[in-house]
């Protein structure tokens, strides 16, 4: 019955209708899908019988996360490195 539904943890925004319902994928904040790889969320505004949302995307230095990652040591630098720069395309 609802009108809005909102999912995620898929990093791809996602903004469709199915029936009379709206479904929204926030996208992701980090490690997005290309072809944009810009953070993505969506500004939700509500009251009690309307709401307005708006898709943003924020760009930021991707390069200064990789190297942060590497002078960490993250165990997953390369793979995260490599999402961060676009450079793995979703499995769909």
């Amino acid at each position: 019955e609802a009108d809005l539904v909102i999912v995620g943890h898929t990093h791809w925004p996602l903004d469709r209708r199915v029936g009379e319902t709206r479904v929204i994928n926030l996208g992701s904040v980090s490690v997005p899908y290309p072809p944009d790889v810009s953070a993505s969320y969506y500004l939700l505004t509500a009251n009690g019988t309307r709401h307005a949302l708006e898709h943003r995307r924020v760009p930021y230095d991707v390069e200064a996360v990789v190297s942060q990652l590497k002078r960490q040591n993250h165990p997953g630098a390369a793979y995260l490195s490599m999402r961060l720069r676009g450079e793995i395309k979703p499995p769909w």
